[in-house]
C-alpha cells in the first residue's frame, strides 16, 4: 500500500506538466491586456479628443513674453445709450492676411473683461491671428453704470455692438452668467454675423425647448469643468446635445470657472474648435484685417509711448498695477477687480455663478 501511494504521488507532477500550455496562454493574454491598458492610459485621450496638429502642442497655449507684448486697446463704446467698456487685440503682423473669424468674449458674474487679459486669452488668440474683443457686460466692471437690457433687447444689444465694432464672422465665448446674453442670440432670429458659439457651463439652457436647439445651424462647443457640480453644467450637457453640430468637452481638473481652473487646456480646446469648425474659406468676406488698421506690412510697436495714451486707455488711476501681469497660477485679478471696480455696496454674491 505504501508503494502504491508513493507511486500515485510521483504521477501528479506529470499531470501538472500537461496543463502548462493552458497556463502559458492565460499568461500571454494577461500580458497583452496589461500592455493594452498601458497604451490606452498613455494615448487613449488622443483617440477620442484629437489635439491640434498645426503647431507644437507643448507650446500651443504657453503665454510667452512675445504673446504678452501684444498691445491691448481699451475703450468705451456707446451701445443703446449706455457706455460699454471693451478690450481689443488685433492679429499680429503676418496673420491678418488670412481669413479668420472674429472672437467676442463675454464673462461670468464674478469676472469682467480683465479676466481674459489676466489669463492671456486676448493676447493668445491675437497671436494666432484672431481679432479678439472682450467686453464688460452692462452692470459689471467698468460698464457698471450701463443699464442691463431685458430679454427682448438682447438681440438689439448684440446687433448694435457688433455693428459698431465691425465684427464679422464672429464666434462668441460665453461662460456661466453670460448665457443670459448668448442663448437668445443662439436660439433666436437676428442680424448678427454669427458663425460659431462656445458656451462654458452657461445658465438658462433649461429655459428653451428641444425644438429650438434642434434648429441651431452653427457649430457649438460646450465646455464644463471636471469638478463642476452646478446645475448649470448638468442642464447644459443635457440640452445642448440636441444641437445638430455640438461638441461637448470636459476641462480636466477645473471647477465651474473652467477657464481659471485649467486655462491651458481651456485655450487649447478652443483653438482646436476654431481651427476645425470655424475656418473661413480663402474667399470669405471678412475684411476686418483691413478695417482694423493692420496689414501684413504693419508691425506692432512695443514702445509704450505709442499705444499707452489717453486716447486708447480710458482708465489710468491705477494703471501701473492694472496692466501688471498676474503670477503663474493667474491669481490676484479677482482681488484687484474688487478693490478697484466695486464699492462697499456692491459685494460679490458667493452663491452667484
Amino acid at each position: 500500500m505504501r508503494f502504491r501511494r508513493e507511486g500515485s504521488q510521483v504521477a501528479r507532477p506529470n499531470q501538472n506538466k500537461e496543463s502548462n500550455p493552458l497556463t502559458l496562454i492565460i499568461s500571454i493574454l494577461g500580458c497583452l491586456l496589461f500592455v493594452a491598458f498601458i497604451l490606452y492610459y498613455m494615448f487613449g485621450r488622443n483617440i477620442y479628443h484629437k489635439a491640434p496638429i498645426v503647431m507644437n502642442e507643448a507650446r500651443l497655449t504657453q503665454i510667452t513674453d512675445e504673446k504678452r507684448s501684444i498691445p491691448i486697446t481699451e475703450k468705451f463704446i456707446s451701445v443703446m445709450d449706455n457706455d460699454i467698456y471693451y478690450r481689443e487685440t488685433k492679429p499680429v503682423d503676418g496673420t491678418s492676411q488670412y481669413h479668420k473669424v472674429d472672437i467676442l468674449l463675454l464673462h461670468g458674474a464674478k469676472y469682467t473683461s480683465s479676466t481674459w487679459k489676466g489669463l492671456g486669452t486676448l493676447q493668445l488668440f491675437a497671436y494666432y491671428g484672431y481679432r479678439t474683443i472682450a467686453i464688460d457686460l452692462p452692470g459689471y466692471g467698468l460698464s457698471k453704470k450701463a443699464n442691463k437690457p431685458d430679454r427682448d433687447q438682447i438681440i438689439q444689444f448684440f446687433e448694435t455692438l457688433t455693428n459698431l465694432l465691425n465684427l464679422k464672422k464672429v464666434v462668441i465665448i460665453a461662460p456661466s452668467m453670460s448665457g443670459e446674453y448668448a442663448l437668445p442670440l443662439l436660439l433666436g432670429d437676428h442680424n448678427v454675423d454669427l458663425v460659431g458659439m462656445i458656451l462654458v457651463a452657461p445658465v438658462d439652457t433649461n429655459k428653451y425647448s428641444k425644438v429650438q436647439y434642434q434648429k441651431v445651424k452653427i457649430p457649438v462647443l460646450l465646455m464644463y469643468g471636471e469638478k463642476d457640480r452646478s446645475e448649470h453644467a448638468t442642464n447644459a450637457k443635457y440640452w445642448t446635445q440636441f444641437i445638430p453640430d455640438c461638441e461637448q468637452i470636459m476641462v480636466g481638473k477645473a471647477e465651474h470657472a473652467a477657464f481659471v481652473g485649467n486655462p491651458e487646456d481651456f485655450h487649447k480646446d478652443i483653438l482646436h474648435f476654431l481651427a476645425t469648425k470655424c475656418q473661413l474659406g480663402a474667399n470669405a468676406n471678412n475684411d476686418n484685417a483691413v478695417n482694423s488698421g493692420i496689414d501684413s506690412n504693419e508691425n506692432y510697436n512695443n514702445d509704450t509711448t505709442d499705444f499707452y495714451d489717453d486716447d486708447i486707455f480710458a482708465y489710468e488711476e491705477n494703471f501701473d498695477d492694472y496692466i501688471g501681469w498676474f503670477d503663474e497660477n493667474n491669481q490676484g485679478y479677482e482681488q484687484f477687480e474688487e478693490n478697484n471696480y466695486y464699492d462697499d455696496d456692491d459685494n460679490y454674491n458667493e452663491n452667484e455663478q
